[in-house]
């Protein structure tokens, strides 16, 4: 069903170690180490350090603190292992997706987490972000309508650039799947732009997203993508 929503489950290990807190930052600087050399192992050593409860908790800690690879992190993340789309989720979850659009969500991401070369790995890091901001903006949606007055007080704009962004975008979209195919379409596009390539004007980007709508029965409103466009083609996002 089109309703379903993923609901991840994953029992941690119970700490080999304990009372390791007055270690805490060397044992932190040795868990980057081995992240570094192989992310899992890495992940494995801060939760039986005790240094972290769950594997979600430890990749957070490691992308703070540890000053681990963002190219390794986010490559690692994209991964189809059991434990990887719990983390992801989590780690979509925890960032400040509330009141973004397509450009400044990526943006978002991204400063925390290199962007994958491997296209399967971005695709499944995209799904899960689409299906988090579409959760979060869908409950802000169901607040707004319970709220006394019947609106909240809008939220400030994380965006800066001309885009549509939060409830503004998420009128125009009929589920996270129309949003995630606009992430990797900007991904793409955003790749083709300030890469080198021969560029794509705006009316072939906007081409090339046709049928992505209702199941291939309609289209994204064209001043959303040309919004896009422009915020794609006007600065690069960090990768």
């Amino acid at each position: 069903p089109l309703e379903c929503e993923p609901e991840l489950f994953f029992v941690n290990p119970k700490p080999v170690f304990k009372h390791t807190a007055v270690h805490k930052k060397a044992l932190l600087v040795l868990a980057a180490v081995i992240f570094d050399l192989q992310p899992s192992h890495g992940l494995a050593f801060v939760v039986l350090a005790g240094l972290e409860e769950s594997y979600t908790a430890a990749m957070k800690l490691l992308l703070r603190h540890g000053n681990v690879s963002k190219d390794l992190a986010g490559s690692f993340l994209g991964e189809p292992l059991s434990v990887c789309p719990l983390i992801r989720f989590s780690f979509f979850d925890s960032l400040l997706l509330l009141n973004t659009g397509v450009v400044s969500s990526l943006r978002t991401a991204f400063s925390s987490l290199g962007v994958p070369q491997d296209l399967r790995k971005l695709d499944r890091l995209l799904w899960a972000m689409a299906n988090v901001w579409w959760r979060k903006h869908r409950s802000l949606s169901t607040s707004r309508a319970n709220s006394v007055d019947g609106a909240l007080k809008k939220l400030p704009d994380k965006n800066g650039g001309t885009e549509l962004t939060g409830l503004d975008l998420c009128q125009y979209l009929s589920g996270p799947e129309v949003l995630y195919q606009l992430l990797f379409s900007t991904a793409m596009l955003h790749r083709r732009v300030w890469g080198g390539s021969a560029s794509l004007t705006e009316e072939e980007w906007i081409q090339l997203n046709r049928g992505i709508e209702s199941q291939g029965e309609a289209d994204v409103p064209k001043h959303v993508q040309s919004k896009i466009y422009a915020d794609v083609t006007a600065q690069r996002i960090p990768e």
